[in-house]
């Protein structure tokens, strides 16, 4: 039995769901079902209980501001007392936490939760976001990728778990200090069985459908940064040049936003008579119905925060094309089955809806070839399995 200990940032009982927690969570469960002593410590701005999800132990700790909260953390690692540690980064460097890792004795391994973030699409997402909410990842943007390079050689990273070709590729680029033997690419999982076995004719399912007609599906919450607005410029575009196809709008209420707030915004601007907005968040299997009957699904994120979203791959198990935005990981994932527009450029948005219909016609189905790529995808339970090769603490 190891002891595995994986850090995170602000993980909490209301997203533990979405990326890149769900990634964590997934392979902490397949830590304790190897019999490993597995922790999760989540770093926060404020201290909340210790708690457990799924059968996995989760420990929050304050974010460490100052050297005593530094030494705090220290010793609360070490009561662990870790075999192996898994250590999130982003694009910027790694200040206090370097000096941190240094100085403890346990086999150490990166993984980069977030996007590789570019400069140009940034910067187009800015007036949609606002400078509050871009700095971040602007700052990610222009920070030299040879220096974060530097700085993980320096803590004693033996590895870096890199969820895309692309932020692997931008690790072991020009002037980086790692080999590209020392990155290893593991996409988030999926789940065993496949989401198409739902009863597809349950009347009741079958009564909320707000159209008969074909129907490109969003899902999500309706924030800014899922492209939202633009994918509604899109819509009127291609609706003024396709006589039958629909949107539909899925608007999940997420703990961070406020619906109804967000619903009168809405309320005041006009919308395509093919247009449907649904605002609540709906169970599985609705979810699922809504999934297995549209014509493809379009998630135009202005900025991907976190690769891959889950919702791309639940999307391909239903055997149903996806329209995202690039560049980033998540476009050259989605191109192998679907397509990719122009990050916040609503135009190439509508091109792109117009030419998946061009070359499907009117087929709404399952497309089988898509089915058996879904399959061929890692379970969660793979994912696991991989991320602790990577530790050398599975065989």
């Amino acid at each position: 039995m190891s002891r595995i200990l994986i850090v995170s940032h602000d993980l909490k009982p209301s997203n533990y769901h979405l990326m890149p927690w769900r990634t964590l969570l997934e392979v902490a469960k397949y830590s304790v079902r190897a019999n490993n002593d597995t922790l999760i410590l989540s770093l926060q701005n404020k201290n909340y209980e210790r708690w457990s999800a799924e059968n996995v132990d989760i420990l929050p700790f304050q974010k460490p501001r100052s050297k005593s909260s530094l030494a705090d953390l220290k010793r609360s690692i070490e009561r662990f007392n870790p075999d192996v540690i898994f250590w999130p980064i982003s694009w910027w460097r790694m200040g206090r936490s370097k000096k941190l890792l240094k100085s403890i004795h346990a086999s150490k391994i990166a993984y980069v939760p977030g996007s590789f973030y570019f400069v140009k699409s940034t910067l187009l997402a800015l007036p949609h976001l606002g400078i509050k909410s871009t700095s971040a990842y602007l700052r990610q943007a222009i920070y030299p990728n040879y220096l974060l390079t530097q700085e993980l050689t320096t803590a004693g990273f033996s590895k870096t778990i890199a969820i895309t070709e692309l932020t692997k590729s931008k690790l072991t680029a020009n002037k980086s200090k790692i080999d590209s033997n020392r990155v290893v690419v593991i996409p988030p999982g999926r789940p065993c069985h496949l989401y198409t076995s739902i009863n597809t004719q349950h009347s009741k399912l079958k009564s909320i459908l707000p159209t008969t007609e074909p129907y490109f599906l969003f899902f999500g919450p309706p924030t800014a940064i899922r492209g939202v607005r633009q994918l509604l410029e899109a819509f009127k575009l291609v609706a003024s040049k396709h006589q039958t196809i629909n949107l539909i709008c899925l608007f999940r209420e997420d703990s961070n936003i406020d619906l109804k707030k967000i619903m009168l915004t809405f309320a005041g601007k006009s919308k395509h008579a093919r247009c449907h907005y649904i605002w609540k968040s709906l169970d599985k299997e609705t979810l699922n119905y809504f999934i297995s009957k549209c014509y493809a699904v379009v998630l135009p994120f202005l900025i991907v925060p976190s690769e891959i979203p889950l919702a791309i791959i639940e999307s391909l198990g239903h055997g149903k094309k996806v329209i995202t935005t690039g560049p980033s990981g998540t476009g050259d994932f989605v191109n192998s089955f679907g397509k990719t527009a122009k990050a916040s450029n609503s135009k190439d948005l509508a091109e792109k809806m117009l030419e998946l219909i061009e070359e499907n016609g009117n087929f709404n189905g399952t497309n089988e070839d898509l089915i058996k790529m879904y399959q061929a995808h890692p379970t969660w339970e793979e994912v696991g399995k991989r991320w602790l090769t990577v530790s050398q603490f599975e065989s």
